[in-house]
């Protein structure tokens, strides 16, 4: 494509690749995936360290010492524990409120057992 671009009259050339090379490229390909498990909550775990150390270390570029960067982190998670303390709970409650209905559900005799 980029040739076609660039020497406007000149054609694509087509690459003949023999069946045992695919085959043998895809074998290796899965190989080497299988070398190598991810777990998809292991990688977004990471994903969230790598971006709590990029934040924590741009804090302490901006304040001029990872002292003073560390104070604004802690009192940025507090102000966030504060505000999001009341949540969880709620969804915890509710959760338990939930699963205490499905317990009871579960326990009582239906009309069909009787």
């Amino acid at each position: 494509m980029v040739a076609a671009r660039l020497y406007p009259g000149s054609k694509p050339t087509i690459t003949v690749v023999d069946v045992h090379d695919v085959d043998a490229y895809e074998r290796g390909r899965r190989d080497g995936l299988s070398d190598r498990p991810r777990h998809p909550v292991t990688m977004t775990l990471l994903f969230v360290a790598a971006a709590v150390g990029v934040v924590l270390i741009g804090l302490a570029a901006i304040h001029g010492s990872f002292g003073r960067g560390g104070t604004v982190a802690d009192q940025s998670l507090a102000a966030f524990s504060k505000l999001a303390n009341p949540t969880v709970r709620d969804a915890g409650r509710s959760a338990n409120q939930t699963l205490s209905a499905i317990s009871r559900s579960a326990q009582s005799p239906t009309t069909a057992e009787l």
